[in-house]
């Protein structure tokens, strides 16, 4: 733990802190995981991104979210990525929510003219060439347009590995799928490299939106990255939308779509129906 701390730190042994708990359990989730890989144990989910009338995308679009079916319980990835990503299974985890994904679109052609699902790729994949030729060879195998489908990648991760994942995004788009910039306003070097990343949209960090109401300071950098994004002719996309009131303020503010709990709280993909 205090390793994982950084360098010149320290951690107290407590039988009770949740935080060494969840590492000593972590090499159990691996196995675990492997296992519901094994087992189709997963399940996806999805939640509404919805439009707020201001842009010319009039797509209904939904981000694929992922669960585990585990003793009768639903598991949010909070309680699995760590061991995720401690033991280098974000590929085969990510393949698996991309080929399910791929399979349930393909299933549905009637919504291939008005939907776009979203999917989120982990900072490993976003710069594994192997993974993203895997992507690739998956959807030769079904038959959909590559528009249906958006790829979301972290800022942090795509600065960390610029070239790579510019790389790796440039082959996704030639493919024909699109791309959005998750999290957006974390990274110290998000206005710098923004304008040299190929993606459609953006998805302003959550941590300005949620008090976006109360804090000016929150309501003015989420006012800039918009405007920037229009700059570049991208669009915006705000999430942890609470209520009404914040989703009048970012639809006078100029965000294209929103997201959130005051939306729509997430379901499972077999039951969505297009509105």
């Amino acid at each position: 733990m205090a390793k994982n701390k950084g360098i010149n730190g320290y951690q107290l042994f407590d039988y009770n802190d949740e935080h060494i708990i969840t590492h000593q359990q972590e090499p159990r989730w691996a196995a675990r995981i492997n296992q519901a890989l094994e087992k189709n144990e997963f399940t996806l989910f999805f939640q509404t991104i919805k439009s707020l009338g201001s842009n010319q995308d009039k797509k209904q679009h939904l981000e694929i979210l992922l669960r585990l079916e585990s003793d009768g319980q639903t598991l949010s990835p909070k309680v699995f990525l760590p061991a995720v990503e401690r033991f280098r299974l974000s590929a085969k985890v990510d393949l698996w929510v991309v080929s399910h994904a791929f399979i349930w679109l393909s299933e549905h052609p009637d919504y291939w003219p008005e939907i776009v699902i979203s999917i989120n790729l982990s900072a490993d994949s976003l710069t594994n060439a192997q993974f993203i030729d895997d992507i690739l060879t998956c959807y030769q195998e079904y038959h959909f347009p590559a528009s249906a489908v958006c790829f979301e990648i972290t800022e942090t991760a795509a600065i960390a590995n610029m070239t790579i994942a510019t790389q790796m995004v440039t082959k996704l788009r030639a493919a024909g799928f699109t791309i959005s910039l998750d999290d957006f306003g974390k990274g110290f070097s998000t206005f710098n490299y923004l304008k040299n990343l190929p993606a459609q949209y953006i998805k302003i960090d959550g941590s300005y939106v949620e008090n976006i109401l109360e804090d000016k300071c929150d309501f003015a950098i989420v006012s800039s990255i918009n405007t920037l994004a229009k700059s570049l002719n991208m669009m915006t996309i705000a999430e942890y939308v609470q209520c009404d009131r914040s989703q009048k303020m970012l639809l006078d503010v100029g965000v294209d779509f929103v997201q959130g709990y005051g939306i729509a709280k997430p379901a499972q993909l077999s039951s969505f129906q297009q509105g």
